[in-house]
Formats: structure tokens, sequence, C-alpha cells
């Protein structure tokens, strides 16, 4: 029988501004699931090196993160994305213009041609330059009297109730999380995210836990614990942080250019924390000696290194 019996280990834990006795309960829980959930991560590819320096095999860090990724995600594990507004758009005074006139209109019996003058006046008062585009005339009024259909295909409720020529809103179908209902495209060069990959919520305390999951190069490791997981807990999205990266054993058999946790940690721990600073641990982690073992396949040897990935199992 054929099967594949690698898996990732954490063998190494740093614990920045907080103390390994005194962790805050969510912190261990999520650790604990994370230990367990890591160690059910299959390695069943690698990657051709061109790199002289390096081992002839190695381990993908693109296939590795997409690897533990789909095994947080059976946990239960979801990402969660902070939306970005930049300075110099005029995005914030379009958006507050069209949700007056939304508010304004909830309000009244109107018919149509009241709120396609209204509308026409809204689009010719954001002028030409636009960073956010809203919808025609034709296309919102379609929307709002016939239903629209949002990114996940579902039909949506109508938002206007017909009275013989008058029309008015029915407040109990809106949903205010919906976006509003003019907006058609903003433009991504002035809007954006931040995504942490998963949020661990404690079920005891309710507190928070954001999970980075790195194996990329060193600046993204520091951005991560120096500046996103700040940028979430200002956001109330998350209390703590756990960061997980290769160690040096792993890093080894790696692209150049990733970062290594021995190398994280010294920086860490040369900078010091500081008090806006996110308790977080860093794990270290690493495949166990079955996952090691993949690297000494010979039958990586034709393989280019654009094909990236080759599926290999270890026979029991």
């Amino acid at each position: 029988m054929s099967t594949n019996l690698s898996s990732m280990l954490v063998t190494k834990k740093y614990y920045f501004k907080c103390e390994e006795a005194h962790i805050p309960s969510a912190l261990t829980e999520a650790i604990t699931l994370l230990e367990y959930a890591l160690s059910q991560v299959k390695i069943s590819s690698v990657k051709k090196s061109r790199e002289k320096s390096k081992n002839e095999n190695l381990f993908s860090p693109v296939d590795l993160n997409n690897q533990i990724k789909a095994v947080l995600k059976e946990k239960g594990l979801s990402s969660y994305r902070i939306r970005c507004r930049y300075e110099n758009s005029n995005i914030e005074d379009a958006i507050t213009k069209s949700n007056q006139l939304f508010e304004d209109f909830k309000v009244l019996k109107f018919n149509k041609a009241e709120f396609q003058t209204a509308y026409l006046d809204f689009l010719t008062s954001l002028g030409s330059n636009s960073d956010i585009k809203f919808y025609s005339f034709t296309s919102a009024w379609k929307r709002l009297t016939k239903g629209f259909t949002s990114h996940e295909e579902e039909e949506k409720p109508k938002f206007i109730q017909k009275e013989g020529k008058q029309y008015s809103f029915d407040s109990s179908l809106i949903n205010e999380e919906e976006p509003n209902p003019f907006i058609s495209y903003i433009s991504e060069d002035f809007v954006g995210f931040r995504e942490m990959d998963f949020i661990y919520e404690s079920e005891l305390n309710h507190e928070k836990v954001g999970i980075e999951v790195q194996f990329g190069k060193y600046a993204f490791m520091v951005y991560n614990v120096c500046a996103k997981m700040k940028i979430f807990e200002k956001h109330n999205a998350i209390q703590y942080g756990i960061e997980i990266v290769p160690t040096k054993a792993m890093q080894k058999y790696m692209s150049t250019g990733v970062s290594f946790y021995e190398q994280f940690v010294w920086d860490l721990n040369e900078r010091g924390a500081f008090t806006e600073d996110v308790p977080t641990v860093v794990l270290g982690v690493q495949p166990n000696s079955e996952g090691f073992e993949m690297l000494k396949d010979t039958t990586l040897q034709n393989v280019s290194i654009k094909a990236n990935t080759l599926e290999i199992n270890t026979n029991t």
C-alpha cells in the first residue's frame, strides 16, 4: 500500500511580548490546535533546484503554504480582511454622497422621474475623474426595482415597492451589510485590503488570535509581527498573534531568499518589544524525518522547475 508519512512538526517557539509561563489561554488553545493540524499536513511535492549552492531537490514554499492553509481551513479557521482606503482620492466623498442619496429616498414616496433627476444630478456632482464608478440611471433603477445579483450569484430582494406610479423604499428589505446599491466599481488603484491568513477565536473568552503562515522572505515575517498584527488589533480583529515560519533545518532545503526562525528570532530580540506591539508566538516548523527523506527521491532528476511540483509517495 502506498501512503505519505510526512508531516510538519512544531520544533521551536519564541514568545514575543509575552512569557511562556503566563501566555493568554486563547494563545495556548490556538497553539494546541496548530500543532495537531500541522501534524496532519502531508507533504506530497517538492521541486527541482537550479541553484548550485542548494540541494538538488527542494521543498516548495508555495506548495507548503497551500497544504498548510488547506488543513487549517478543514479545522474551521478562515481568513479575515480589512479594507484599505487611501488619501488623495474622492472615494470617501463619493460614498458619502451616494449614501445620502439613498437615505433621502428611504423616507420619501417618489415617481421614477423624480428619482431620475436626483440620480443624474448626483452623478454629475461626482465629475468625470471619480475613483469610484456608479451604475447608470437605467442600471441602477433596474437593480432597485427588479432585484440584483451579488458576487455569489444569490438573488437579492428588490428594494423598492410600487403603488400605482409612486415608489417607496421598503427598509425591512435593506440589509445594512450590503454595499450601497448604486456602486458599480471602486478603482483598485485607491482601494485595497490587508488580509490575515486565519483568525482563531477562543470558545472560552472569545479572544481572537491572528495566524500567519510565512514561508517567504525575511521582510514579510517582520511586517507580519511588527506591523500587520498591530493593524488588525487596532481594528479589534485580534488580541494576539501567531507566526508560522520554517526552521533553519528546513530552510536549507528551500529556495534562496526564504528566511528562517533562528534569524527572525535574533532580529526580534535585537529590536525588542514596544508597548504598542501585539503579544505574538513565533512557531518554528519543519518536516518529520519522512518529509526530509522525500528530498532523496531520484525521480525528480528530469523535472523542470517550471512544473514546480511533483507528487511523491513513500512506501510502507
